[in-house]
């Protein structure tokens, strides 16, 4: 989908849309803002979506607006994360789509220009990158190896293939680039009122999608926050967790391309392997009996991927059933505090 006569005639026709939802995050607001407004290449607006903010986040989205004309502000009661994306891809111009997460940030001034000449070459729908985790200002080394540029040679026919079977799909919208006609073609908005919302999203645009590329260029700093995983991990949000993996599987089973089915079936086992992995963090012996039950009903499902991670607990599950996987899990998580 084009740029409209009124933009032509403006001379506003960019080629990328960023779209950054904005909630209560007046702490690193301006860091993520001015990573995007220091890019080397200039061809691209903002969206910022201040999701009904109480603090001075829509406050300084607004200060923004008015030193930058490419800055687009939204304010609107909340409505959740997955909302604010919906609007943004709404009012977005951009030839191509990216989301940032407003406590993250781009990692240098030519994050932009990286995309823009990979983009060149290979004509993707949807382009993936690398990012690195921090917090406290202490970095991870890159999410992945430096190494795994995915071979132009692999772009035409297999490029969904060799992302999944490597490991480099994964359930984020924040380390994609997409075409932005996609959305509206497939209609691949975010679905409301749910956590773990990339899952399905990320499997409904890798079945939607024909050309997929990668690089390794890391582009995201993805920020961790002190709070521990096992307070962010809660009843609530296992169930949404499964209520995705269940919808990922509803999708395969209707969808018509067979070849596309094997192709993401590893993707579908990642993510059952996560919620198992996350059980370790539930405490509640009625609770975890009960969804443990419920991730029972789709147990074959953790045989699909191909990461060795998941692999391994599928071994032990094998060896010793769910009691046992989870008993050493909670093991490792203990030991893991200690360091």
């Amino acid at each position: 989908m084009k740029c409209d006569e009124r933009d032509k005639v403006m001379n506003y026709c960019p080629k990328f849309t960023v779209i950054i939802p904005v909630y209560n995050v007046a702490a690193y607001l301006a860091k993520c803002i001015d990573s995007v407004l220091k890019q080397e290449f200039k061809q691209y607006e903002v969206i910022l979506i201040d999701d009904g903010s109480t603090d001075e986040s829509g406050t300084i989205c607004d200060k923004f607006a008015e030193q930058d004309k490419r800055i687009v502000v939204i304010h609107q009661k909340n409505k959740g994360l997955s909302a604010a994306r919906n609007i943004g891809i709404e009012n977005a111009k951009g030839e191509y789509i990216l989301f940032l997460d407003s406590d993250d940030y781009w990692h240098d001034s030519s994050a932009l220009n990286i995309i823009y000449s990979r983009l060149n070459v290979s004509n993707a729908d949807i382009l993936s990158f690398n990012y690195m985790k921090f917090c406290d200002d202490v970095f991870e080394k890159p999410y992945f190896k430096q190494d795994t540029n995915m071979p132009l040679d692999k772009l035409e026919k297999n490029s969904l293939e060799y992302q999944v079977d490597h490991d480099l799909w994964i359930a984020c919208a924040w380390n994609k680039v997409i075409k932005r006609e996609l959305f509206y073609q497939g209609k691949l908005y975010f679905n409301l009122g749910i956590t773990s919302e990339d899952i399905d999203w990320c499997l409904r645009l890798a079945l939607y999608a024909e050309k997929f590329d990668f690089i390794a260029n890391v582009i995201v700093c993805y920020r961790q926050r002190k709070t521990s995983i096992s307070n962010s991990i809660t009843v609530q949000k296992m169930d949404m967790l499964i209520d995705n993996i269940e919808v990922c599987l509803s999708l395969l089973e209707k969808e018509q391309k067979i070849r596309k089915i094997d192709i993401l079936k590893p993707y579908i086992g990642y993510q059952y392997g996560t919620a198992i992995y996350s059980m370790s963090f539930i405490t509640n012996k009625k609770e975890y009996n009960r969804i443990m039950k419920r991730l029972n009903q789709n147990k074959d499902v953790l045989r699909w991927s191909k990461n060795r991670k998941v692999q391994m607990l599928q071994l032990v599950d094998y060896i010793g059933g769910n009691k046992l996987l989870v008993f050493l899990l909670r093991i490792k998580n203990r030991l893991n505090k200690l360091q």
